[in-house]
């Protein structure tokens, strides 16, 4: 601690995070608060305070990747990705967010609500009498779906 007017609560809370840096990782015996941790931390915080308003507003977009048979080469299916689309229109990558739904026990809200997104896809497709191949989403070990590629 460098800063000689923190109070003890401070002392401790700052210990606190940098000792859960190393929970988990046996080879790494000491860790340290620093000011990157802190904005590590404060960034995550704030994507946990928008993410059930996320949710709820419909921030999430599946985007559609094409899964292809090599023997054929053509499509047999996708994976439904999902992403974070802000009302900037800035994305957030899954890699940003998943690890934090997971910790905050809202991943199976976000696993819902793509596969919600999926279905209602796959049945636009059906109601235009399109064929509707299986789409499997990759980011979570709760979802799976059938649904098709919308045009």
């Amino acid at each position: 601690i460098l800063d000689n007017n923190l109070d003890v609560r401070n002392i401790i809370a700052r210990a606190t995070l940098a000792a859960k840096q190393c929970k988990g990782q046996y080879m790494i015996h000491e860790a340290r608060y620093t000011e990157e941790l802190r904005a590590k931390i404060i960034r995550e915080q704030n994507i946990i305070n928008e993410m059930e308003h996320a949710l709820e507003t419909g921030e999430f977009v599946v985007y559609f990747q094409p899964k292809y048979e090599l023997d054929h080469c053509r499509p047999s299916g996708a994976e439904a990705l999902v992403r974070w689309k802000h009302d900037d229109g800035t994305l957030t990558p899954p890699n940003d967010f998943i690890e934090l739904f997971e910790k905050s026990g809202l991943l199976l809200s976000l696993d819902l609500y793509m596969f919600e997104r999926v279905c209602r896809a796959q049945r636009k497709r059906l109601d235009r009498g399109l064929a509707c191949p299986p789409v499997s989403d990759i980011s979570s070990p709760f979802f799976w779906a059938s649904a098709d590629i919308p045009d």
